[in-house]
């Protein structure tokens, strides 16, 4: 995003793709990096948001040792877990603790 000369003309392109692809029955998985480590700490975060079923914010912290972090920052049409929760990536996968 930071890259694109045109925002709106990224923004237009990634709704059409994300569009496209629901009407063809195809889940899409997009990423997006966050500076501040929360989601709507800038403009172009809050223009995709809205067109996201869910987010899923991944993050490090700790000092002495680094721990990653999974937390739900929203679930369309369904609760979900407020909470920050510890993230453990081994040989058999992720695991939410």
């Amino acid at each position: 995003a930071a890259a694109a000369s045109d925002p709106k003309r990224l923004h237009d392109y990634l709704y059409s793709l994300v569009q496209h692809l629901a009407v063809n029955g195809i889940t899409s998985i997009l990423t997006f990096e966050a500076n501040e480590g929360h989601l709507g700490a800038s403009m172009h975060e809050a223009r995709f948001s809205y067109m996201s079923d869910n987010v899923i914010m991944l993050g490090l912290r700790g000092e002495t040792e680094t721990k990653r972090t999974v937390r739900i920052m929203k679930t369309r049409n369904s609760a979900h877990d407020h909470h920050v929760r510890s993230l453990e990536i081994g040989e058999r996968g992720g695991r939410v603790l």
